[in-house]
Formats: structure tokens, C-alpha cells, sequence
């Protein structure tokens, strides 16, 4: 678990616009999301990658400049956009579940302050 960490488990139907950086334990003010340590995650992507979705919302440079392999980017400004940011995650989440996805990971920018 990593104090300040945005790679944080969410159910794929569960994704609501973020405020500010939530102060963990995350469990307790949103018992559907929380964090995954590292080692879970590279488990859970090797085990089966259709059951784990990767949400990259850093900004464009920081994705070029490494990435989690099959995540889908999208940066949180453009996410966050009110004319084309929740059809887009709409569409994503439902394309996850469809998929049979049960965990949606989303790495952010403060995911690099563990």
C-alpha cells in the first residue's frame, strides 16, 4: 500500500470525477475503491489480463516516458472534460465490463510519490 498513490482499485461501474487526491485508507470513504500494491497488480496482469483494466491519466509526456504495458491513456484533463470526458469513460467502463473486467486500475501522476 503506498501513502499518497493513485493506483487505486475501483469497480469498472464505480468511476466518479475526482476532487483532489484522496488521503488513504481510501476503503473507508469508498468501500468500492482502494489501493493495489505493485506486486498485485504484475499478478494480476499476468495471470489474466482480461480481468484487470489499466487507466493511465497522467499527462501525455509522462506516458511516453513510461508506461504500465496495455494500459489505455487518457489524460485526467481530457477525462475530466465536460463535453467529451464522461461519454468517453461511459464508453470505456462499459467496454471493460463487457470484457468481463473486475478491477479498473487507474495510474495517475501521484502514483510516483510512494
Amino acid at each position: 500500500r503506498f501513502q499518497g498513490d493513485c493506483l487505486a482499485r475501483a469497480a469498472p461501474g464505480a468511476m466518479r470525477r475526482p476532487s483532489a487526491p484522496p488521503a488513504l485508507p481510501l476503503e473507508e470513504e469508498e468501500p468500492e475503491a482502494g489501493a493495489i500494491s505493485v506486486e498485485e497488480l504484475v499478478d494480476r496482469l499476468r495471470a489474466d489480463r482480461g480481468s484487470t483494466g489499466v487507466l493511465d491519466v497522467r499527462t501525455d509526456a509522462e506516458f511516453a516516458s513510461g508506461r504500465i504495458h496495455g494500459a489505455t491513456h487518457l489524460a485526467s484533463e481530457a477525462l475530466l472534460d465536460d463535453n467529451s470526458g464522461e461519454a468517453w469513460a461511459r464508453d470505456y467502463l462499459t467496454g471493460l465490463a463487457s470484457a468481463g473486467a473486475d478491477l479498473l486500475v487507474v495510474h495517475c501522476m501521484y502514483a510516483q510519490n510512494r
